[in-house]
């Protein structure tokens, strides 16, 4: 993260897939809240255009 390097590995919006379908197989936010808390930041790098990027671009949402 501190190198930069964003180039895709394993993309963010395939992370928030995967934590999505892990939160419903938990059965909700409450059975999984560490994973629906990851999940909600993921979500949030996809709504800043960072979906296509590797997971490690989260790290854009909390520097300026």
């Amino acid at each position: 993260m501190q190198g930069g390097n964003f180039e895709p590995q394993f993309p963010v919006e395939l992370i928030a897939k995967d934590f999505g379908y892990t939160v419903a197989a938990a059965g909700g936010a409450a059975q999984a809240p560490m994973i629906s808390a990851a999940l909600a930041v993921y979500e949030r790098a996809m709504q800043s255009a960072l979906g296509s990027e590797n997971m490690t671009a989260v790290a854009k949402l909390y520097t300026s």
